[in-house]
């Protein structure tokens, strides 16, 4: 029987060279097109990894390609998420690829509907037809899925799978797989301090500072600093406009205490 699977929070950016890193299997049935590494771009312009499928030059219509997560443990949670980057584009004509996800139990034997997008669905540039799709920094979306049918599960893994409709390129990045906890207020030092809104759009507040120096270190999932500010004002507002949707925590460091939030962007 399958392990009961890795706790969370599991992130995974691909930035390591490889398309199946720490666990992750891919599943090539024809032995053609299929998951692949990219080492020049990544979401958002934030980082130069990803994986992709050339939808566009794999020309065996309604081929299924699935990149397969390590196993997940769900067990005692209340509530989780999963949230990914996509970035895809529409060729034009009866040309539709999809992306399905899809849960298992019984390493891919048997596949339960999560999440599904198809034809335009899938494109984030649904008015531009490039002939082979690269994005930019700016032609990415972020996806986020529930994964109530899941929780109390063990030995879970995720199944991407692409079909293939030779339309064009479609690009994944920074899978985060989240559970709810990972959402609100960690008092563990600093209880004055807080938060909101939280999740958020483009600006929060931080209120509880007092006058001392406060460090604020803004990192996301794999610990990257992503913003950093100095304040020694009691509350300071943040803008994180520029930033991807996802995950992120917030390091406060005030005197000799120090505290750690949890922020979602959306």
């Amino acid at each position: 029987s399958p392990s009961s699977g890795m706790s969370l929070p599991v992130a995974e950016g691909f930035e390591n060279g490889t398309a199946t890193p720490n666990g992750w299997k891919i599943n090539n049935s024809d032995n053609g097109e299929t998951w692949k590494h990219n080492n020049t771009l990544g979401a958002y312009g934030t980082s130069s990894s990803c994986l992709f499928i050339e939808n566009r030059n794999y020309t065996s219509f309604g081929e299924k390609d699935e990149l397969i997560s390590p196993l997940l443990n769900f067990s005692g949670l209340t509530g989780a998420y999963l949230s990914f980057d996509k970035a895809h584009a529409y060729f034009g004509g009866n040309r539709f690829d999809t992306l399905t996800i899809y849960y298992s139990t019984d390493c891919g034997v048997t596949k339960n509907l999560l999440w599904r997008e198809h034809g335009t669905d899938l494109s984030t540039l649904p008015s531009l037809y490039p002939p082979y799709f690269i994005p930019t920094s700016s032609q990415w979306e972020n996806v986020v899925v529930d994964l109530t049918p899941v929780l109390g599960m063990t030995g879970v893994s995720l199944v991407f799978e692409n079909s293939t409709g030779n339309s064009n390129n479609l690009y994944l990045d920074n899978i985060n797989i989240i559970d709810s906890a990972f959402v609100g207020v960690d008092e563990n030092n600093v209880n004055a301090i807080t938060l909101f809104p939280n999740p958020t759009k483009n600006l929060f507040t931080i209120s509880g500072l007092g006058t001392l120096s406060s460090t604020i270190l803004i990192k996301d999932l794999s610990g990257k600093i992503v913003k950093s500010i100095i304040t020694k004002v009691n509350t300071t507002l943040i803008d994180i406009s520029y930033l991807p949707n996802g995950f992120y925590f917030v390091e406060i460091t005030n005197g000799n205490k120090q505290k750690t939030l949890k922020m979602v962007k959306q």
